[in-house]
Formats: structure tokens, sequence, C-alpha cells
């Protein structure tokens, strides 16, 4: 069995992401072959990929790829979990979720990982299934940083946007994420049965 990875918010194809997001692009094309790079260069045949949502836009420029090309170029078995740019939605050809090299999609997924449960959805939400039982959330969403002083920052909680990853594109090890996240000291979850 092979290595298992997550990742959100690649935005393949989205031309304006590089400036929203403050991509290091000059181009679009450049973007994507970079994403490539990076999540080849960690994620092998035999591994498992979970992207929390918003994979990509069709091609409908010509310095864009088709995202059937994308995805047929990227490592591993892909699980998406899908985002709000995940579906077709007023006629801009947004199809990422019914792109053939998806081996499963879903809009909300539980996984349980040696003896921890991720609990992925491509929005942060404030409580979970389990939350109060040490469960993990992962997700996407926010573009921003996962540091402790962040209005977005909560414990056991994590964005693994791409805009976050170093080098960019490279998925995160799902076995990491859960040493890190098992490792925050300040966690303390209320039941939603307890009273305040």
């Amino acid at each position: 069995m092979g290595n298992s990875w997550v990742i959100s918010d690649t935005h393949f194809n989205h031309t304006n992401i590089i400036k929203y997001s403050n991509r290091p692009f000059d181009s679009v094309d450049q973007m994507n072959l970079a994403m490539i790079d990076a999540w080849n260069e960690v994620v092998e045949d035999g591994d498992t990929v979970y992207h929390l949502g918003d994979f990509g836009f069709e091609a409908n420029k010509p310095e864009h790829m088709p995202l059937e090309y994308i995805g047929g170029s990227l490592n591993g078995t892909k699980i998406l979990i899908r985002g709000n740019h995940d579906s077709e939605r007023r006629g801009d050809g947004l199809k990422a979720k019914n792109a053939e090299f998806w081996d499963e999609t879903h809009d909300y997924l539980e996984v349980k990982f040696g003896k921890t449960r991720f609990i992925m959805f491509h929005y942060p939400i404030e409580s979970w299934h389990g939350a109060h039982r040490d469960r993990l959330h992962l997700h996407g969403h926010l573009h921003s940083k996962n540091h402790k002083g962040s209005k977005w920052y909560k414990p056991h909680r994590y964005d693994v946007g791409v805009d976050d990853t170093t080098p960019f594109g490279r998925p995160y090890s799902l076995e990491r994420l859960r040493d890190k996240l098992n490792a925050q000291e300040d966690y303390v979850a209320a039941s939603h049965h307890s009273e305040n």
C-alpha cells in the first residue's frame, strides 16, 4: 500500500488566481506545469491523493491545458472532495467533478488513517463529527496561512490549500499532518452534548 497525500485549491487553468493569491508565476501555463511537477515529485503510482476541491477550470483559452490532460499527468489514485468550483454552473464550463481521471468523487469524506480519522470537506467548519474525540478536520477554500494568530486558525483543523505548500504544488503528507495536528497541546473540543 502506498502513501497518502492531500491538497486543495490548485485552480489549474485559472489565470486570475495568480494575482488573487499572489502566486509566484508569470503565466497560467507556468503555474500548471509547476504544480504537476511538484505533485509528481512526491506522489507515486501506488499512492492516494485526496483533493479537497477547486481542482481547475476547463481549458477555454489557448494557453490552457485540457483538464483530462492535467489529471492524466498526475500520479496516484485521485479522490475528489468537491469544492465550489468543481461543478457545472452558469455555463462557464467548470466540469472537474465529472472528469474521468477521478477514481472517486464526494462532497464530504471521512477517512481512517491508522488509528486517526480525518474529516475531509472543502469548507472549514466550526465543529465536525468526532471533534471532541480528537478527529482531525482537513479543508481548503481559504487560500490562507494556517498559523497561530491567524483569524482562521483552529486547533486540529488545517487548510491544505496549495498556496501554503513548499515547493508550490506539493501535496501534504497525511502522516505528517496527523502527527502535527495531534501534537497541538491547546486542543480542547467540547462535545455538542456538553453543557456550557
